[in-house]
């Protein structure tokens, strides 16, 4: 494999790995906790957070499947 190449897959793969991880750890970390400031009510913080994932999970699971299919291929190489 050349070396263009590989270092394309790997930047490809970086990439879909902050995208899954930097959006998990941003809606775990900053976001859940911010709903208890803007609501009370439980049943409003749930369905603003099951929009919120689905929305993410839009990119998300582009990103993993990404992430998944370079790692493959750079193991196999």
């Amino acid at each position: 494999m050349a070396a263009i190449e590989q270092a394309i897959i790997t930047w490809i793969h970086l990439v879909a790995a902050a995208i899954w991880v930097g959006g998990s750890l941003f809606i775990g970390i900053v976001f859940s906790p911010l709903l208890k400031t803007m609501t009370n009510s439980i049943e409003e913080r749930m369905q603003i957070m099951i929009r919120v994932g689905r929305r993410f999970n839009k990119v998300a699971v582009p990103s993993l499947i990404i992430l998944m299919a370079t790692g493959l291929y750079t193991s196999h190489a």
